[in-house]
């Protein structure tokens, strides 16, 4: 087997939401010996441990997979790819995030490098991709991952103001337009319900539990803190709206996840977002921090269920074109394959 090293934050087993190397490093080991690094919490050592791992394994490796984003993450990343080239051992950055763009105006002479220097670039979103097609690079596609087997549909004959989020609380995500909603459809709808689900970040669940407190909602909005992806898909047969509230966004596997469950997804129009779903036919779109938007989305989702579980429907099919069984090839094709940036 060829051996792959595989970098990123792997802290799902720290108690942390699983990030792409968390589930992608699993899938690969079909084909691949797969060493994934890192899972320290502290940073420094996470660090260390990345680099380390290069240094350690760098005579049976094949490829170095980065996950690559727009933070103080990314100098590791650079780093980590710097050894690499010492070592003349061949890197694949997987790009993440929406704000990879501010990356590229802050320093582009390191992204420059970085990228150019790769055996190819990733994308997991059509909206990375354009971005950096845009900058000279070329990108190749590859989608967030999900076993579709693992997620079962459930069919919703009518859908109630039954609400669900599903991200971290953190600014970049908006979860305070989760509770303006539904602060907005409470009058409409007194048995209206929001379950937010997701570990805080960066001290925004707090504001967020005074903010439900100042409005009079705790009867009505619920946080339940991280839970595990079986958790989380329990708990969504209670509920029939996914609700995405994020100022920027990639390809957030959440929504793929909510697709394949068979709730109605309301998201804002950001980033990757309108390649996964198009108004009105997988889902339904509002502007970024337009709360009035997306509750009256929400009301029309309610008050036309047939064409409400028609977008389920193929929502569905959209995320079954996420399936490892779609999507290994890719993986197999360009990391096997000889250097060229247009293999896929």
């Amino acid at each position: 087997m060829k051996t792959i090293l595989y970098l990123g934050n792997k802290l799902a087993v720290r108690g942390k939401n699983p990030t792409t190397i968390d589930t992608l490093s699993n899938y690969l080991r079909d084909d691949f010996h797969v060493i994934a690094k890192s899972d320290f919490l502290n940073q420094v050592a996470r660090f260390f441990d990345m680099m380390w791992a290069i240094i350690r394994h760098r005579r049976t490796l094949t490829v170095v997979l980065i996950d690559t984003y727009s933070n103080k993450a990314f100098y590791y990343a650079f780093i980590a790819a710097r050894i690499c080239e010492v070592f003349r051992i061949q890197y694949i950055p997987v790009l993440h995030g929406g704000e990879l763009g501010n990356r590229y105006r802050k320093t582009p002479e390191l992204v420059d490098r970085y990228l150019h220097q790769a055996k190819c670039i990733v994308a997991p979103s059509l909206f990375l991709k354009r971005l950096f097609e845009s900058k000279g690079f070329e990108v190749i596609s590859i989608p967030n991952v999900i076993r579709v087997s693992d997620y079962p549909f459930l069919k919703r004959a009518i859908f109630q103001p039954k609400l669900l989020y599903v991200r971290a609380f953190q600014e970049i995500y908006n979860p305070m337009m989760a509770i303006e909603v539904m602060h907005l459809l409470k009058p409409q709808f007194p048995t209206a319900s929001l379950c937010m689900v997701g570990p805080d970040k960066d001290g925004s669940m707090q504001l967020c539990k005074d903010r439900v407190k100042s409005l009079g909602l705790e009867d009505c909005i619920r946080f339940t803190g991280k839970l595990s992806q079986p958790e989380w898909h329990q708990l969504a047969t209670e509920y029939d709206f996914l609700i995405n509230t994020t100022h920027a966004d990639n390809m957030p596997v959440s929504l793929i996840e909510g697709m394949a469950l068979g709730l109605l997804i309301v998201s804002t129009n950001v980033g990757g977002i309108p390649d996964l779903i198009e108004d009105g036919k997988e889902g339904m779109l509002v502007n970024a921090n337009d709360p009035d938007q997306m509750m009256s989305a929400i009301v029309k989702g309610i008050h036309q269920p047939d064409k409400s579980f028609e977008m389920t429907l193929r929502a569905r099919q959209r995320a079954e074109q996420y399936d490892w069984k779609a999507v290994r090839p890719k993986w197999k094709n360009v990391i096997l394959k000889p250097i060229s940036k247009d293999s896929v």
